[in-house]
């Protein structure tokens, strides 16, 4: 087992929304002195993400990186190997079972229905715990294995990662290993878990749960590094750091361009969103698969779009989010909501429009109609 490493060689960075967080994260893996390494995070989007930036990098270390979503992870690298020392032994293991709420709120805590779904895929929700489980059962050979086989731990999105799963993070800072994360708790779009456990800090953050659990002797927390958006132009951040109030105010640091000519954020009428995407070819994106699109066009929900970045983005919002952007009493938007918007308008470069009905008035600072025959638009 490896010997606990100084005070510090783990850090947390905490930044905006285009502030080059997954960069930072895959020059690290890509870095020699990282040894060998593990990149992560939760959604099989932004693991493309990053798999397609590691392979623009021609020449680079890439056979010492492996990148796994976070739940093939804790089942290839966690569950997997140790899973007859907790008494699963015969259990033939054919996958993760997602689950958006709780599995099997009925079964017996440490039986095989408790853990596993009769198609024999572990609940996604339980893949930690049970890991958990079993590092306790073997006195830390499980967490002492992953710490052998690399040398550096990335985790990208840390602020989707939560309840018992915040706890493994835990033990691999205790490990040895260098573990390194980047996250936005204003991107909070996901969870990947809904345990009661730990459920203050699905709001809270990653940082009050280190301060809490002592782990600030193991983790640094770094908030400097990473200042300002290198994706978005001034008159989105505008706009979305109005959506966040309690948090320091993000700049664009992007050099302007000649595809600023149309930039920040607009509003666009129904009846002029296809010529809107005939004139400036957007990315479309919605609130969920609920939100209503003309016949032909087709979009990205919001909250999977997290990790990319678009010149352009035309969304489809839900009703909320229409008042906030109307800018009327009791505009207020719920914590996902808020973040799911957040996402969204932070993935454009130059520009992020919004739909709404002919007659919406709007008051809201930094935000105006586009019109179809303006000529500078």
């Amino acid at each position: 087992m490896k010997e606990h490493r100084a005070m510090g060689s783990s850090v947390l960075y905490l930044a905006a929304a285009g502030a080059g967080k997954t960069r930072l994260l895959v020059n690290r893996a890509l870095s020699p002195d990282s040894g060998r390494v593990l990149l992560t995070t939760y959604t099989d989007e932004n693991t493309e993400v990053i798999s397609s930036e590691i392979r623009k990098r021609p020449g680079s270390q890439i056979r010492n990186v492996e990148v796994l979503p976070w739940f093939t992870f804790l089942l290839r690298h966690g569950v997997k190997p140790f899973l007859g020392s907790v008494g699963f032994g015969n259990v033939t293991l054919s996958g993760v079972q997602l689950v958006n709420g709780r599995s099997a709120p009925y079964a017996k805590k440490r039986t095989g229905r408790y853990y596993f779904a009769e198609n024999g895929r572990v609940y996604s929700d339980k893949l930690a715990s049970l890991a958990l489980l079993e590092d306790d059962a073997t006195n830390g050979l499980l967490v002492a294995r992953i710490a052998s086989i690399f040398d550096t731990i990335l985790i990208d999105e840390v602020q989707d990662i939560s309840g018992p799963d915040l706890d493994f993070i835990a033990r691999l800072l205790r490990s040895g290993c260098s573990v390194i994360m980047a996250g936005d708790q204003r991107q909070h779009t996901f969870s990947t878990n809904n345990a009661a456990r730990n459920s203050s800090f699905r709001s809270l953050g990653l940082e009050p749960y280190l301060e809490r659990n002592g782990l600030k002797r193991y983790c640094k927390i770094d908030k400097t590094t990473l200042n300002g958006s290198h994706r978005c132009n001034q008159g989105i951040l505008d706009v979305a750091n109005a959506l966040f109030p309690g948090f320091p105010e993000t700049t664009s640091i992007r050099n302007p361009d000649r595809n600023d000519a149309h930039s920040g954020v607009f509003l666009v009428r129904k009846s002029e969103v296809r010529s809107y995407i005939e004139k400036w070819s957007p990315t479309v994106l919605r609130y969920d698969a609920k939100s209503r699109l003309p016949d032909g066009i087709h979009a990205i929900n919001f909250g999977r779009s997290k990790g990319s970045t678009f010149d352009r983005v035309l969304l489809f919002p839900c009703g909320s989010i229409l008042n906030w952007v109307k800018g009327t009493k009791g505009d207020e938007l719920s914590g996902i909501t808020r973040a799911k918007f957040y996402v969204a308008l932070t993935r454009a470069r130059y520009s992020a429009a919004i739909v709404v009905d002919p007659k919406f008035e709007c008051s809201r600072k930094g935000v105006s109609f586009w019109r179809e025959m303006d000529p500078e638009d």
